[in-house]
């Protein structure tokens, strides 16, 4: 009978650090919907929350509609042709949900959403089917809208400062932002799970003792009495050394910006000890001087800025076409910028833009 017990007790035991492990290790996890040849459009899902998080909407043949009728928040980063056109798809979608969506993007992007929605006949329309908050960011200040169909009607809804530079907030989540140069506002975000007290390497059976200590520990109780069997009760004081702090999971996401000192500073501070940031590599450094003069970033210039901040782990995309043949050799020159090594290409880099052309973004 001891012996079955002592069994049944390790498999219990083991069972619960298996799903403590299992909720310690939540992600973030970034997908790129769009094709090489085609705009930007990135996904987000954080395990275990209900919602998914759209980053720009240019064309993307990897974006379902289940994709788009899952999404809380849009966050667009200005609204050039390969950042917004594929908008249209979301709003085929969203149609007949009935809920809010929210979508931040910089100055001008409630207008933009309610030119979307007015460049289609909705006579058949009239209940409100989706609703759009649109926040409209402006450095530290936020304006919020709300519009809907069939009318689209633009109705200011609320303005307030922003703290720490949080655009958006849900349960378990945050996104935070800072507005880079690309001779208009190009927003670059950061998406986070929001940090969680949790235990480790204890010695007694788990139980809704934890739950008192957690709380406990948040209220600053130290003297509480917390009962962690049937036979024993300790302070809490003497079981906090086995709670830590575990800091949330973070994605950047950082599109077309100058590689310009300034945009660095603040690329540094929002990307710093991030887990993982997709950031763009539009063109090679062979081609620098057309890439700064159109408010670009080279791939090298990105990869640099992300290893100088910290991040563990860099995801380079949204490349010129014209480099659609050599893009192995493009990722490869900002893997090894990244990681601090000598490229290996398999052909030498040429130039792709001459002086006198306009950018084909």
């Amino acid at each position: 009978m001891i012996l079955v017990f002592l069994k049944l007790k390790g498999r219990l035991i083991a069972y619960y650090n298996y799903l403590r492990k299992s909720i310690e290790s939540q992600v973030i996890t970034a997908e790129n919907k769009s094709h090489i040849s085609e705009d930007i459009c990135y996904m987000a899902t954080v395990d275990n929350h209900s919602w998914g998080y759209l980053f720009d909407c240019g064309r993307a043949r990897y974006l379902r509609a289940g994709d788009c009728k899952s999404l809380r928040a849009i966050f667009v980063t200005h609204t050039h042709i390969d950042h917004f056109c594929n908008f249209d798809t979301l709003l085929r979608h969203h149609i007949g949900l009935r809920r809010m969506i929210t979508i931040c993007g910089p100055a001008g992007i409630a207008k933009n959403v309610q030119a979307k929605g007015l460049g289609y006949t909705w006579n058949l329309i009239k209940k409100r089917p989706a609703v759009y908050e649109v926040i409209e960011l402006h450095n530290n200040r936020a304006e919020v809208f709300e519009l809907a169909p069939p009318k689209w009607k633009l109705i200011k809804k609320d303005e307030y400062e922003i703290k720490d530079g949080i655009c958006f907030k849900e349960k378990g989540v945050s996104v935070s932002y800072v507005a880079l140069d690309h001779k208009i506002p190009s927003l670059a975000y950061r998406l986070e799970e929001d940090s969680s007290l949790n235990i480790k390497d204890f010695p007694y059976r788990p139980g809704k003792w934890v739950k008192e200590l957690k709380d406990a520990y948040e209220a600053g109780e130290e003297q509480k009495i917390i009962q962690v069997s049937e036979t024993e009760q300790l302070k809490a004081k003497d079981l906090f050394h086995y709670l830590y702090i575990k800091k949330g999971h973070s994605l950047c996401y950082v599109m077309d910006h100058l590689a310009s000192k300034e945009n660095h500073q603040l690329l540094k501070k929002l990307m710093d000890e991030a887990d993982e940031a997709v950031i763009e590599g539009f063109f090679r450094d062979c081609d620098r001087d057309y890439a700064l003069r159109h408010y670009h970033s080279t791939v090298r210039s990105s990869a640099a800025i992300a290893r100088d901040s910290g991040v563990k782990k860099l995801t380079l995309c949204h490349h010129s076409r014209r480099y659609f043949k050599e893009i192995q050799d493009i990722r490869e020159e900002g893997m090894a910028e990244f990681e601090n090594r000598s490229p290996k290409f398999s052909q030498q880099p040429i130039a792709r833009y001459s002086a006198d052309e306009d950018c084909d973004e």
